[in-house]
């Protein structure tokens, strides 16, 4: 028994079936891609400034393969990763669940979003480690985190997620020294 009810795997299933449905057809009035976007931009220059700072974040020139770097980051991480930890995890924001219940699931998936991310450098990324563990980086997961998270509440649409999950992962990786990140990481 789960908090009084009876756990059925099945209609957990469908709970979970309906979350991934509904966030992949709900498509973002013109006004909710206007608060994505302000979402997007606020989300950006922070991230930029504290990446700026830390030095996390500089300026190179393009990796050759950008074109195959966006294509592949469309599916893991933005695509996967936003299904999981967003939709996946938290209510839809059309479900009657209270603001402080809403927010609780949101809390405890960003958590398991950072978290997840030194595990997979450990297991199945390891090109990840030590990269993974870093402050700045995990600072830069958790600001992309609440951004996702921001937009997913405001939107009820996974697409606004997805998008604000797959730009800035690929500017960093092609533009910001990401791929350098990573390389460096996987040869020590």
């Amino acid at each position: 028994m789960v908090y009084g009810m009876a756990f059925e795997p099945s209609s957990m299933l469908n709970i979970l079936w309906e979350r991934i449905t509904i966030a992949l057809t709900t498509l973002p009035t013109p006004h909710g891609w206007m608060v994505a976007a302000g979402i997007f931009v606020l989300y950006g220059l922070l991230a930029l400034g504290i990446g700026s700072i830390s030095r996390f974040l500089h300026w190179n020139s393009p990796v050759d393969n950008w074109l195959q770097i966006s294509a592949q980051v469309f599916g893991v991480p933005a695509f996967l990763e936003e299904i999981i930890f967003r939709i996946l995890l938290v209510p839809h924001p059309s479900k009657t669940v209270s603001l402080t219940s809403w927010w609780l699931y949101a809390g405890i998936s960003l958590l398991l979003f950072l978290l997840y991310h030194p595990l997979n450098a450990l297991t199945l990324y390891k090109a990840g480690n030590p990269l993974f563990f870093t402050p700045s980086f995990l600072i830069q997961a958790t600001l992309i985190g609440l951004a996702c998270t921001l937009a997913y509440k405001t939107t009820g649409s996974a697409w606004p997620p997805i998008l604000i999950h797959w730009v800035p992962v690929v500017i960093w990786l092609c533009w910001l020294g990401g791929y350098e990140h990573l390389t460096a990481s996987s040869e020590t």
